[in-house]
């Protein structure tokens, strides 16, 4: 009975599972100063449901998230690093 609960679940999970697709948004983000700016911007990304890695250096003014897309999208992400006060957009 198990055996059939499993299988069933499967055949009706597999689909959903097997939509979610991982992307991953480069960003440009102005105004960062030192390590700590890099680190609150990172910290707020990594709050967005769905981001599962992401990385933020002040050096190069650059961060990069990846993202589960059915959870979240890259407007969400670049919502959540301007609320840092930092102006962020896409790279291109």
């Amino acid at each position: 009975m198990k055996n059939k609960i499993l299988l069933a679940l499967m055949f009706f999970l597999f689909p959903l599972i097997a939509r979610a697709e991982n992307k991953n948004i480069c960003l440009n983000i102005k105004d960062m100063s030192c390590a700590m700016c890099a680190a609150r911007v990172e910290g707020a990304l990594k709050k967005v449901d769905g981001v599962t890695k992401c990385s933020v250096d002040n050096k190069t003014a650059k961060g990069s998230c990846d993202y589960d897309d059915t959870k979240t999208s890259a407007d969400k992400i670049l919502e959540a690093c301007n609320k840092t006060g930092f102006k962020c957009e896409k790279c291109e």
